[in-house]
């Protein structure tokens, strides 16, 4: 891992080394051929940036030629001092037949970021923009596609004054900080002038024409993208056409039209943004077509990309940096494309060589754009393409990638055309031998169809016959409990037994399945009105049984014996229980009798002393006087048929006022699942809840307590089963 690591770094350092001392030799070469042929006599174009007299004052005599200004400092234009802050100031230079030896018009042509004014021997030529010292009045002007034609004496010298402001340059310091105030101006003949407006608009027409072509692949392959997106190669291609049909149309636009500075400014940023993502989709692209992963080199040219970026976008470095960050984007990707391409070419991946063919010529082309770039220098070195060859392969290495990229993505296109086509016939024939498979099977199914139905029809007689049996069955089952039932109806104390013990007093009694487990009994003795509510084992038939045994015991104890005190009627019933059900203590019963038993309250009003007593055995007593709720609650001893016959129940007393009502109930209502609870089966509703009920309804009526009862009760339960027998006594004095 670390010699592969190490032979990377070395071949990547390597490269860098060779590449960068090739193109400083080219960029050496190219300066020396510029001061060669600036030397020579009679040049179509004079590049006038030496030898300027510099004035910061705003004067009215600055276009004076007789105007002394010998103390002024001599400067470059394209380099004016540090101080210098962009207001209006002046430019004379002087010159005479030692640079104009002919009599030919000759064309001036100035290229700065400001605005400007021109005087020759103190005739205004031009004004580009408007000159101010103020930002909000100074307008800027681009007027380097204007040239300025002039015959000049060649007998005399001449004075060119510059009148030149870039107040607003504070303004955009940000955005040209690496472009400061100053302007460059040229002479040519007016021949030459002529020529290379020509050669404008021929630029113009073909880079406009070019960026139209790419334009439209761009949008093609951006719509394929939309309705596929699995080819995620045409969305690369996408911005990488539109971002160099970006690049030729604003590289046209600049060629052949005078633009205000902020949007000549705002072309330079979008190409200069154009460019890095141009090279990273292009990178993209190939390595999406040829699905093999990054070659380390790549990633030098992902960090280049970064670089530029960083430049356009944050400011992060000055041009210098955004320069060489260029150079080695393309550098890199151009090495990476290759690299990749070889290695698709070298696993025989459908389609390489068209894609690798382009490639080759592309870096031809870019290596030899930066070759002259970079030999061209910071001089200005014109690469004349006139020539219609040169120009004809200029264009050609220029499109050959996109055009390469196109028929590369075509070619793909077809061959998954054709695969589909083949696949298409392979299902067809699937599909009729399915069908027929699947008639085949249609038949056997029928034939078992046949047999199925006739099966059917025979177990179907059986079962409507065991449905008949069972009904019957049923029917005499149901018949018995509902003659059961009216024997505990019987059994149960009448309205007229009710209201003579208790004159208001209801009773809400709701058995779980047709006959009850839950029982309630009234009666008198000795001038005493007792109640009692129980909730036997169980519920439906054994239920039933066992509370017609506590009734008779309660009938026994109070009306036979003349137990009155409620303590006593439950110590009497647990006593007698046992024997009722003749539990011996041993043998097989003995086994079972501990389910056998009941929970019941028991409460007998003096109307004299104007008391009332209360036993219970797991069962309370409520009582509610002005809306406040009073409890009693009963023994944790149930009566049961294996409990012991010495058992003492406590008795509670406590008095009895006109208005109060005093409740016995069961736990079938506190028990009850319902609601509207988010968990399937509801929840119980509880004893707090009942209470809570019972305090909201305890103004009415005993009658009308026990209907809204009824009510409440069937909304909380809803669709759901009811969980147990229901008996609530309501008893007001």
């Amino acid at each position: 891992m670390k010699s592969a690591i190490l032979k990377w770094v070395l071949w990547s350092v390597g490269s860098f080394v060779v590449l960068f001392f090739y193109f400083w030799w080219i960029n050496d070469l190219g300066q020396q051929h510029f001061e060669e042929g600036r030397n020579k006599d009679a040049p179509d174009k004079i590049i006038l940036n030496s030898g300027w007299k510099f004035s910061a004052e705003d004067t009215p005599e600055g276009a004076d030629p007789e105007l002394n200004d010998s103390n002024w400092t001599t400067i470059r234009t394209d380099s004016l001092p540090e101080d210098y802050s962009g207001r209006p100031a002046w430019f004379r230079l002087r010159f005479g037949p030692s640079l104009l030896r002919t009599t030919q018009p000759f064309a001036l042509r100035l290229d700065h970021f400001g605005a400007s004014e021109i005087y020759l021997d103190g005739i205004l030529l031009a004004k580009y923009g408007v000159v101010s010292a103020e930002a909000g009045k100074e307008v800027l002007m681009n007027p380097s596609l204007l040239p300025i034609h002039f015959t000049p004496d060649p007998r005399k010298m001449h004075v060119l004054a510059v009148r030149y402001s870039f107040t607003s340059f504070t303004d955009f310091s940000e955005l040209i900080k690496d472009y400061p105030p100053g302007f460059k101006l040229s002479v040519s003949t007016a021949t030459q002038a002529q020529l290379e407006d020509t050669s404008r608009r021929s630029t113009m027409l073909v880079t406009n024409i070019i960026a139209a072509f790419l334009a439209t692949l761009s949008l093609i392959h951006f719509l394929l993208y939309l309705f596929y997106r699995r080819a995620g190669e045409n969305l690369f291609f996408s911005i990488f056409a539109l971002c160099y049909a970006a690049i030729f149309g604003l590289a046209g636009m600049s060629t052949w039209q005078t633009q205000p500075e902020i949007t000549r400014w705002t072309d330079m940023a979008l190409m200069a943004l154009a460019n890095p993502i141009l090279f990273f989709s292009l990178l993209m692209f190939v390595y999406r077509v040829h699905g093999n992963g990054f070659p380390k080199i790549a990633w030098l040219a992902v960090l280049s990309a970064v670089l530029s970026l960083g430049y356009v976008l944050f400011g992060w470095f000055g041009m210098g940096i955004y320069s060489m960050s260029g150079v080695w984007l393309t550098v890199f990707t151009v090495i990476s494309m290759i690299l990749g391409t070889f290695r698709a070419i070298k696993n025989n991946k459908p389609g390489s060589r068209i894609l690798g063919a382009s490639i080759v010529l592309f870096a031809l082309f870019i290596f030899g754009l930066l070759s002259l770039l970079f030999y061209g220098g910071n001089n200005g070195l014109h690469i004349s393409v006139s020539h219609p060859i040169f120009s004809v392969i200029l264009l050609i290495l220029m499109l050959c990638v996109p055009i390469s990229m196109s028929l590369y993505l075509a070619y793909n296109f077809s061959v998954t055309s054709r695969s589909l086509e083949k696949k298409l016939h392979e299902v067809e024939k699937l599909s009729a031998i399915t069908i027929e498979q699947e008639k085949e099977r249609q038949r056997i199914l029928e034939g078992q169809k046949e047999m199925l139905e006739f099966q059917v029809k025979e177990r179907t007689a059986e079962i409507v016959e065991q449905k008949k049996i069972i009904e019957e069955k049923n029917k005499d089952i149901t018949d018995s409990i509902l003659y059961a039932k009216r024997i505990q109806d019987s059994i149960l104390p009448g309205p007229d037994l009710i209201s003579a013990t208790f004159p208001d007093c209801s009773v809400l009694f709701r058995p779980k399945d047709i006959v009850s487990g839950d029982f309630y009994w009234f009666g008198s003795r000795d001038n005493k009105h007792i109640a009692a509510c129980a909730d036997c084992t169980g519920h439906g038939v054994p239920g039933a049984l066992l509370s017609m045994i506590g009734s008779n015991l309660l009938h026994q104890a109070i009306l036979e014996r003349g137990v009155t005190a409620p303590h006593l009627i439950l110590n009497n019933i647990q006593q007698q229980f046992p024997l009722a059900l003749k539990h011996s203590g041993a043998g097989e019963q003995s086994a079972t009798r501990v389910q056998d038993g009941m929970d019941i309250a028991v409460i007998a009003y003096d109307p004299l002393a104007g008391t009332l007593e209360f036993a219970g055995a797991q069962r309370p007593l409520w009582k509610i006087r002005e809306e406040n709720l009073e409890e009693w609650k009963g023994d944790k001893i149930p009566i049961s048929a294996s409990g012991n016959q010495d058992t003492v129940y406590s008795l509670h007393r406590t008095d009895a006022r006109k208005g109060d009502l005093f409740i016995l109930s069961s736990d079938g209502y506190a028990d009850q699942f319902g609601g509207k609870g988010p968990k399937t089966g509801g929840k119980k509703l509880m004893t707090k809840e009942f209470k809570n009920l019972m305090l909201s309804l305890s103004k009415n009526t005993t009658g009308k307590i026990a209907a809204d009862l009824g009510r409440e009760f069937e909304a909380w339960r809803g669709s759901l089963e009811q969980m147990d027998d229901v008996c609530v006594i309501l008893i007001k004095i």
